[in-house]
């Protein structure tokens, strides 16, 4: 496929812990090496969107997902590789597993945040441009257990 003129579509998932931390990857294969980013990858053709974010977090981290709910989109343009990708980012808990990382040709480390504003630089995309610190907080007030 010439991904020249495609706009090619993604997914990413703001994976929470019980603290109400949520996790970032920081990558390190070719495409946008060093960056953080949320657990996440491509959306398989005909595939349900919350079983992309589903499976990309186990694929990635090696956890299994509950509370699983789409939050917003971002657009991301990478003229330095000529692509354009659209994220449907999702919010979701840990429902079973420890996060590790389980494709290290990809990942350098995991990192766990807490404020959505100030996450590590450089970040993959602008995610609280598109997705507001209320939004997450939100979600982490009305799911994530801090007991």
């Amino acid at each position: 496929m010439n991904f020249e003129n495609k706009v090619l579509c993604g997914c990413g998932v703001v994976l929470f812990n019980e603290q109400g931390a949520f996790l970032l990857l920081k990558r390190k294969s070719k495409h946008a090496a060093g960056t953080y980013c949320l657990p996440g990858g491509w959306i398989e053709k005909g595939e349900d969107l919350l079983s992309a974010g589903a499976r990309e977090v186990s694929e990635e981290v090696g956890v299994d997902v509950e509370n699983l709910q789409i939050i917003g989109v971002t657009n991301n343009i990478f003229p330095q590789e000529n692509l354009h990708t659209v994220s449907v980012i999702m919010a979701a808990t840990i429902k079973s597993g420890e996060p590790k990382i389980m494709e290290p040709d990809k990942c350098a480390a995991l990192v766990w945040c807490d404020d959505w504003d100030n996450v590590p630089q450089p970040a993959l995309t602008e995610y609280n441009r598109y997705i507001s610190k209320q939004q997450i907080e939100d979600y982490r007030r009305k799911v994530v257990k801090n007991d």
